[in-house]
């Protein structure tokens, strides 16, 4: 699934 992987970028680009 590329779900989470999706998920996981937002999540880097949101506490960068």
């Amino acid at each position: 699934m590329i779900s989470l992987q999706v998920i996981y970028s937002i999540e880097l680009l949101c506490t960068n």
